[in-house]
C-alpha cells in the first residue's frame, strides 16, 4: 500500500470487468485508504490472470481456487484477501478490512430460482441444499477452494445482501463508474 500512496496513477490493477465485485472492491480501497490506482477492466479473469503474470498490469483480484497455484509457485503474493474476515486457507494473509478498514467484498454464492418460484419449493430445495453444505466432507472441501459455505435461508442471504448493494450503488454513483 506504501508503494501505490507513493506512486499515484502509475499502479495499474485488471479487474474481470467494470462494475464486477472484484472492481467495485478495488473502488473501495482507493476511496477508503486514500489511494489512485488505474483500473485495467478485462473481460473475464483469464485474460486479466494471464496479463497480470506477464507483468502488463501490476496487480489484479482473483478467486482463491484460481490465484492458489500462482501464489504456491510464487508468481503472485497474496496482499488480502477480500472477505470479512480471513480464509482458513491463508491465515497469514490479512483481510482487506484489515489493511484499508472499510473495504470488503460482500459478494456470495447463490443458488438462483425464477420469481414466481412457489414458496414451498424454494423452502424444498433450500432444506435439500442446507444438507448438502452442512455435510463435513462438501464443507470441508468448499473452504478449500477458498468459498467457505455460509448456509441458511434465502431471507438471511437478502439480508446480507441488500444494504451491501446500497452501499456499492452509492459508490458506483460516486465514482461515476458504468457498469457494463
Amino acid at each position: 500500500m506504501r508503494h501505490i500512496a507513493a506512486n499515484p496513477g502509475r499502479v495499474n490493477f485488471a479487474s474481470v470487468g467494470v462494475g464486477s465485485s472484484y472492481h467495485l472492491l478495488i473502488e473501495q480501497m482507493m476511496v477508503y485508504g486514500k489511494l489512485n490506482m488505474t483500473h485495467v477492466p478485462y473481460r473475464g479473469g483469464a485474460a486479466a490472470m494471464t496479463d497480470f503474470l506477464a507483468g502488463r498490469v501490476d496487480a489484479t483480484l482473483a478467486t482463491l481456487l484460481f490465484a492458489r497455484p500462482y501464489m504456491q509457485d510464487n508468481r503472485g503474493i497474496g496482499v488480502a484477501v477480500g472477505n470479512a474476515e480471513r480464509s482458513p486457507v491463508l491465515p497469514n494473509v490479512p483481510a482487506v478490512q484489515e489493511v484499508i478498514p472499510g473495504a470488503k467484498l460482500t459478494d456470495g454464492l447463490a443458488v438462483l430460482a425464477p420469481a414466481a418460484t412457489l414458496a414451498p419449493i424454494i423452502a424444498r430445495a433450500n432444506r435439500a441444499l442446507q444438507d448438502v453444505l452442512n455435510q463435513p466432507a462438501m464443507r470441508e472441501w468448499l473452504t478449500n477452494e477458498g468459498v467457505p459455505p455460509r448456509p441458511g435461508p434465502p431471507e438471511a442471504f437478502m439480508a446480507e445482501m441488500t444494504p451491501a448493494t446500497e452501499e456499492l450503488r452509492k459508490l458506483l454513483r460516486d465514482a461515476s463508474i458504468k457498469v457494463e
